[in-house]
């Protein structure tokens, strides 16, 4: 049995634009954000108030919001923005990677990478050293 979800412009979720009826579009999804959740939210309620019957894609990526926040948003989903290309995947599974994630998670690991390669070239280093510490003994004198 499939769920029909609602689909909204975002001419409609602009109308949502007070604390009361607080509507936002993050990544093509339609969240109505109750008033209560505004004083809970870490970041303070203006945060989410500023953005209010707005796309805050941008705003919600750019903090990197945890698997937590993501369950957090999953009781609030109200629909679709109409004509938002989404992808595959349910994005209102809190187990669902969104894009940006999975690229941030990437650059971690590449970074993390760029480290490992640096201790790579440290080992050999000291066993080049080892190897030839010996021969620099005798050379030396010790």
């Amino acid at each position: 049995m499939t769920t029909m979800t609602e689909e909204y412009t975002m001419e409609e979720v602009a109308r949502h634009k007070t604390t009361k009826d607080l509507w936002v579009a993050i990544c093509g999804n339609v969240y109505h954000v109750p008033e209560k959740f505004l004083d809970d939210h870490p970041g303070g309620r203006d945060v989410i108030a500023d953005m209010a019957g707005k796309d805050a894609t941008v705003e919600w990526t750019d903090v990197k919001h945890s698997n937590v926040a993501r369950r957090l948003m999953k009781p609030f989903f109200k629909g679709h923005v109409t004509g938002y290309s989404l992808p595959a995947e349910d994005t209102t599974d809190p187990a669902y990677v969104w894009p940006e994630q999975k690229l941030w998670e990437k650059n971690k690991a590449a970074a993390r990478g760029g480290s490992q390669t640096v201790y790579f070239f440290l080992a050999v280093l000291v066993v080049v050293v080892a190897f030839f510490a010996n021969d620099l003994q005798k050379l030396l004198g010790f």
